[in-house]
């Protein structure tokens, strides 16, 4: 996991968004390339945000099944109590 949190990375969209501007074309409007390329500047901001949000998901996953093989204290004391009855 990076040392970034989900907070911090939507505050670096936010920022972005808000220092966002488009060159203008001579006679009115905005030009098209700039436009593009700015979406694919927030595309990428995005798109680290989730694989960052994938990763922390994927670890987690790994740890809750760690957990479930392992079993928890609570079930290795029913299996002993169970064990004892028979």
């Amino acid at each position: 996991m990076t040392g970034r949190s989900d907070a911090n990375r939507m505050e670096e969209v936010s920022l972005f968004l808000k220092k966002l501007r488009f060159k203008r074309k001579l006679f009115g409007g905005l030009d098209e390339a700039d436009v593009w390329k700015k979406l694919e500047e927030l595309q990428q901001l995005y798109r680290k945000a989730f694989d960052e949000q994938n990763a922390k998901i994927r670890e987690l996953e790994q740890l809750f099944l760690l957990l479930d093989q392992a079993g928890t204290p609570s079930d290795m004391g029913e299996a002993a109590e169970d064990d004892g009855k028979e």
